[in-house]
């Protein structure tokens, strides 16, 4: 008996698969409530009497017909990985759709496990599920698991130990798919004694070109001839696929209803929802209510608990100094560590923290809820009339928390013509690397000073209109793009909507405050510190009159005056490159004198500093939109290039939102110039 095995996890999304992943090799992995969240293998450990096991977790997957990115990752890991089992996890609420995959597994390897997952729901929902017969029908061993509450979990590993070890006798039922097996059977003949002959065969009849050319390397050229001369026999066979699927489901379906009780309202509560949600009157303006609402919330607050850390940072700032005067250090030494970079990284914590503190636990709320699906059901067609796949709509939610991130996650866009058209145009959703300059901003210009409650309205709106300009150029760059660069017509995709789920406030604090808050932060931080450093030399140091920086800055004033800004603003926004969040401390940095950030101290300081160097509302305005439509950052850009492969269509990635941002700010500037 060997001591090491490998286990497959594969699974529908909203099953909760990783979370199943997380119980069983105790490692924190991100799930997502949407389909194509997971796009790379996560791989773990654990021990169980005695023996190791290493488990892969792949993407989530409706089918293993190698049509999209992930499912051809998903199918090369079943097929070439040698996993010793496969362990096949579903939603009881879903079971029907979910079993067309086990079915597509059990032929690669006849060691699956049926995981029947959130068992918790199903007998909230008092959904009645007959384990027995389940077993029976599938031929194989089915556990109950509810990732949330642990049950079931110590049951999976002893199963995984008896299937391993083969202690477990399968009884396999094959299906039978009228006018496909016999065919199947026919082929299998003819190649003989070749290895997995049965997985072959069913490839050849359902038209999977891309399996086989995998598997050149794999088998010998006679081999390989044979397997040729077979497939040309049976081209044109793509019909089989929907043949196989259809006996599939129908088999899926005779399953569920010997053996699971749905109660008839257990899907009601969820379609009445979704006819409001979804609903072609009331989708979109429900969706924009709610980006304000969160907004408002964000910048309602924010602005506490930023005042008070400026108060703090400014009374150690005090001791700092001391502490240098102290030390004999002279006043550049000063200059560098406490005016150049102590007060850039003060500003950066004091700007982003409260935001993002507050923005990001009510966006994952809204994730964790399962509203996210519906925003990209609301905006699926819209992106279809402008050329792209409608899958785009995840991968712009992604960029709302890192564009970088989208960009990986545009390997769930089958199409590579529409995949380019994701990744050229997700910069217009602003990260959150923009949420708290967006923030910020609106806050100093636009708040009301009359009413405490449109000093949070006004800004909240300007913000959500924000976004808003984004959606908008998203749509009208990619209908561009297909148009002119990446001429093609738009494919389509399932996506299925996944049922509301009361959020998992632990969860969300973690993932909100941890995995956002506190690493943007640091990436921002990281940053900050030696750039502030690096600024206050260049704005202390002289050539002639000019500082460095003034030199910069006057350099590009005559493109930021078309722009209806100035050469500092534009100068900040390339040198935060690296990160976008220190674009505001660098913008602060640039106007100063003395060549050292000020003590803004609060909201009304800070505006008083801007409107003394010429900022007017509409200079606000047109930094806001600077910073949605301007290029990526450098992670963005260097994640463009890996998974492009294309110093061509990086520089696009960079100089297409550029060229955008220059447009549109100019021609505003026009427009405020001669009507106002």
């Amino acid at each position: 008996m060997k001591s090491h095995y490998n286990i497959c996890l594969a699974g529908n999304p909203n099953t909760g698969k990783s979370s199943i992943f997380n119980k069983l090799t105790k490692l924190r992995q991100h799930t997502g409530n949407w389909h194509g969240k997971t796009v790379r293998l996560a791989r773990g450990h654990f021990r169980h009497k005695g023996l190791k096991f290493t488990i892969d977790d792949v993407p989530g997957v409706y089918s293993l017909f190698g049509l999209s990115e992930d499912e051809i990752v998903a199918r090369n890991r079943i097929f070439f990985g040698e996993s010793d089992l496969v362990i096949v996890v579903c939603n009881p609420v879903t079971l029907a759709k979910n079993l067309n995959l086990l079915f597509q597994i059990m032929e690669y390897n006849k060691n699956v496990i049926l995981v029947v997952n959130l068992i918790d729901v199903a007998i909230k929902n008092n959904i009645i599920l007959n384990k027995p017969g389940l077993m029976h029908d599938l031929g194989v061993p089915v556990v109950f698991t509810s990732a949330k509450t642990n049950q079931g979990i110590e049951q999976l590993k002893n199963m995984i130990y008896k299937v391993a070890t083969g202690k477990y006798k399968y009884v396999i039922k094959e299906i039978y798919y009228p006018g496909v097996s016999e065919q199947k059977q026919a082929i299998e003949k003819e190649l003989g004694d070749l290895p997995r002959k049965e997985i072959i065969s069913m490839r050849v009849l359902d038209a999977d070109d891309e399996f086989f050319q995998l598997i050149k390397n794999r088998y010998d050229d006679r081999n390989i001839i044979k397997i040729n001369e077979i497939r040309s026999r049976h081209s044109g066979q793509e019909k089989n696929r929907e043949a196989i699927l259809a006996q599939n489901f129908a088999y899926s379906e005779m399953i569920v209803r010997n053996n699971v009780y749905y109660p008839e309202n257990i899907l009601e509560k969820t379609k009445k929802t979704d006819k409001i949600l979804t609903s072609p009157a009331w989708g979109i303006p429900i969706m924009l209510l709610l980006l304000f609402a969160v907004f408002f919330i964000t910048i309602k607050l924010a602005n506490y608990p930023s005042e008070a850390l400026m108060k703090l940072f400014s009374w150690m700032e005090k001791h700092l100094l001391n502490l240098f005067t102290n030390l004999g250090a002279s006043e550049k030494i000063k200059g560098l560590f406490v005016y150049g970079a102590y007060r850039t990284l003060t500003q950066v914590v004091a700007v982003m923290l409260p935001p993002m503190a507050i923005f990001f636990p009510l966006f994952t709320f809204l994730e964790d809820l399962g509203y996210l699906p519906r925003v990209a059901f609301n905006l699926d067609h819209r992106f279809k009339k402008a050329g792209c796949c409608g899958k785009q709509c995840l991968t712009m939610c992604m960029g709302f928390g890192c564009n970088a991130a989208a960009v990986i996650g545009t390997r769930v866009i089958n199409s590579p013509r529409e995949r380019l058209l994701a990744i050229l145009t997700n910069t217009f959703a602003p990260c959150n690397g923009r949420f708290p300059l967006m923030f910020t901003l609106a806050s100093c210009f636009f708040a009301s000073a009359s009413s405490k409650f449109l000093n949070a309205v006004i800004p909240a709106l300007l913000a959500a209109a924000i976004i808003v300009i984004g959606i908008i150029m998203t749509f009208a760059v990619s209908r561009v793009l297909s148009k002119t660069l990446l001429k093609g017509v738009p494919s389509t995709f399932t996506l299925e909507l996944p049922q509301y789920r009361k959020p998992n406030i632990l969860h969300i604090a973690h993932r909100s405050l941890v995995d956002r808050t506190l690493f943007v932060l640091g990436r921002a931080v990281i940053v900050a510190a030696p750039v502030g450093f690096a600024i206050w030399l260049l704005a202390n140091t002289y050539v002639g009159p000019r500082s460095l920086l003034s030199a910069a800055g006057n350099f590009l004033n005559p493109a930021g005056k078309i722009m209806g800004m100035d050469g500092i603003v534009l100068l900040a926004f390339f040198l935060a490159l690296p990160a976008n969040e220190i674009v505001l401390p660098l913008i602060i940095l640039g106007y100063t004198s003395g060549g050292f950030i000020q003590e803004t101290g609060s909201i009304f300081a800070l505006t008083e500093t801007l409107v003394n160097n010429g900022w007017t509302a509409f200079t606000v305005i047109a930094v806001l939109l600077f910073s949605l439509l301007h290029f990526p950052c450098s992670t963005t850009l260097l994640t463009v290039y890996r998974e492009t492969k294309s110093i061509k269509w990086t520089f696009a990635a960079f100089i297409i939102p550029t060229i955008v941002a220059f447009c549109v700010c100019a021609a505003l500037n026009v427009i405020f110039t001669i009507f106002l």
